[in-house]
């Protein structure tokens, strides 16, 4: 998204620094037990939500599905991708 923040600016490819991640897992298996999906986002539900915030979570179990419980989701095995416009709408520049 470089290019569509600067995109008359100059750059320099420098390649991947050492320890730096190429992915992000943003949901991991573990947590996948716990998660619903919902239209364009993930909710995961704590353990013990009914213990101190039963009403906020209720609504997603009616809304949300139930997913795979080996299910992750990654950076990498992502199918939905923001075009430069997509970006620019979300940030203020």
């Amino acid at each position: 998204m470089f290019d569509a923040l600067a995109p008359t600016a100059e750059k320099e490819i420098i390649g991947i620094r050492p320890g730096e991640k190429l992915h992000e897992t943003l949901l991991i298996k573990e947590e996948a037990k716990h998660a619903l999906e919902l239209e364009k986002y993930f909710v995961i539900i704590p353990d013990n939500y009914d213990t101190f915030a039963k009403d906020k979570f209720n609504k997603y179990f009616s809304t949300g599905k139930k997913i795979a419980p080996d299910f992750t989701f990654a950076s990498d095995t992502n199918q939905t991708w923001l075009t430069k416009d997509d970006f620019l709408g979300l940030v203020k520049l």
